[in-house]
């Protein structure tokens, strides 16, 4: 399948099958939308890995928090998705980490986060991306949905 910026309809889909998911950028700070995306992640039931080098080695809710995507290499062969809550002046180098990373499916821009370079750099690299779509939100809506 050719890398593209994923639809509506098929952001649920990557979503439904999804069962191991990196947040970059989750926050212990309950006032910031990582913290509260996070939790809802974590009531759904997801195989979260939680980086940020502010809160390494600290918890989310037993969650542990890991500086890099890096650290995650050790303890995950394979990341469905990697959602990054950061600000859109990172998200390109937050790109050539996913890619570095290794194998991985879907990158997961959060709204106002999506930058052309990240973008370009991700479907340059085979890897097709989210953007402009909360994954909270979208996660909440396939749960009352029933799938």
């Amino acid at each position: 399948m050719k890398a593209k910026a994923l639809t509506l309809s098929e952001s649920y889909d990557v979503l439904r099958d999804a069962k191991k998911i990196a947040i970059i950028g989750v926050s212990l700070d309950e006032r910031r939308v990582s913290n509260r995306i996070t939790k809802i992640m974590i009531d759904l039931n997801y195989d979260l890995y939680l980086v940020n080098p502010k809160y390494n080695g600290q918890n989310f809710e037993n969650y542990p928090i890991y500086e890099s995507l890096e650290d995650l290499k050790n303890k995950v062969d394979y990341l469905d998705i990697i959602c990054v809550f950061r600000n859109p002046i990172y998200m390109e180098e937050e790109a050539k980490k996913a890619i570095g990373f290794g194998d991985f499916g879907i990158f997961w821009m959060q709204p106002g986060t999506d930058s052309d370079n990240a973008i370009d750099l991700m479907l340059r690299n085979n890897h097709s991306i989210v953007k402009e779509k909360c994954i909270g939100v979208l996660a909440t809506d396939l749960k009352l949905k029933g799938n």
